[in-house]
C-alpha cells in the first residue's frame, strides 16, 4: 500500500488475517531482506528493487509452505533483476520454503530453482522438464560457465521450434524448401513434444480461418488454409495424432 511504511506493509498480512502482528518476526524479516534502515520509509521512496525486497518480505511473514511468485522481477532494469536473483537465493536459503517462480527468463530460471519446467502456450502443456544440476549457494559466476549455456539452449530450443516454423511457414508463400527444412527440424529436435503443441495451434488455426474464409470469401486465406493444412500433415507424420 502506496501510504503505509515498509513495516505496516510487512504487517498487513497479520490484520487481514486477523491475528496478533509479531512485531519481532517483522524485525527478523526486514533485516533478512536487507531494509533494515527503511521501515519507516514509504514505497515511493524506495527503489524499485527495494521495493520487490519489501513484496517478498511481506509474502514470507505468515511463514507460508509454499510460496507463489508470478514474474517478481519482470519490471526491473537488467542489472537490478540480476541483483534480486542474488538475494532471493539468499532470502530463500534462509526460510527454504517451497517456492514456484514463474517467469520468462531462462537464465533465472535456471540460477534460483531445483527444478526447470517449460510450458507452453494454450493449452497448456510441458514442453520440458530439467533438474538443475548446480550446487547452493550459486554464486553469479555460474550463468558464465558451459554448462549453464548449454542447458539454456536445452531448454530454449523446443519453444524456438514453434516460433521459427510458425513465422516461416504459416503464410501462404510457403517453400518447398519450406517445409523440407520443417521435416528436418522436427526430425533433428528432441522436443516431439513441442511439435506436438505446434500441431495443435496448426488444428485451432485452420479451423479459425476456414471460418473467415466462409464468411468474407477470400481467396488468399484459402491458399492459406492449404498451406496450413500441408504443414499440420507434415507434422502429424512425424509427432502422429493427438
Amino acid at each position: 500500500m502506496p501510504w503505509l511504511s515498509i513495516h505496516d506493509n510487512i504487517a498487513l498480512p497479520y490484520r487481514i488475517a486477523g491475528k496478533p502482528v509479531d512485531e519481532a518476526a517483522i524485525t527478523r524479516l526486514i533485516e533478512l531482506v536487507g531494509l533494515g534502515n527503511f521501515a519507516t520509509a514509504r514505497p515511493k521512496q524506495l527503489s524499485g528493487g527495494m521495493r520487490q525486497r519489501a513484496s517478498i518480505a511481506r509474502a514470507l511473514i505468515l511463514e507460508p509452505q509454499v510460496l507463489l511468485l508470478d514474474e517478481p522481477f519482470g519490471a526491473l532494469d537488467a542489472v537490478t533483476r540480476r541483483q534480486m536473483n542474488v538475494e532471493l537465493q539468499r532470502i530463500w536459503s534462509a526460510r527454504q520454503i517451497t517456492t514456484l517462480l514463474i517467469t520468462h527468463s531462462v537464465d533465472e530460471a535456471l540460477f534460483l530453482a531445483d527444478r526447470v519446467v517449460v510450458m507452453s502456450g494454450r493449452p497448456g502443456r510441458i514442453l520440458r522438464e530439467v533438474e538443475v544440476p548446480f550446487a547452493r549457494p550459486r554464486d553469479p559466476s555460474v550463468m558464465r560457465s558451459e554448462g549453464f549455456h548449454r542447458l539454456v539452449d536445452d531448454l530454449t530450443e523446443a519453444r524456438l521450434l514453434i516460433q521459427d516454423v510458425v513465422v516461416r511457414l504459416a503464410c501462404a508463400r510457403a517453400t518447398e524448401a519450406d517445409f523440407a527444412a520443417l521435416e528436418r527440424d522436427i526430425d533433428r529436435t528432441e522436443a516431439l513434444t513441442a511439435s506436438g503443441e505446434l500441431r495443435d495451434r496448426l488444428e485451432y488455426s485452420i479451423e479459425f480461418y476456414k471460418i473467415l474464409a466462409a464468411a468474407t470469401r477470400n481467396d488468399v486465406l484459402s491458399v492459406l488454409i492449404d498451406s496450413l493444412t500441408r504443414i499440420l500433415r507434415v507434422v502429424i507424420a512425424r509427432v502422429g495424432p493427438d
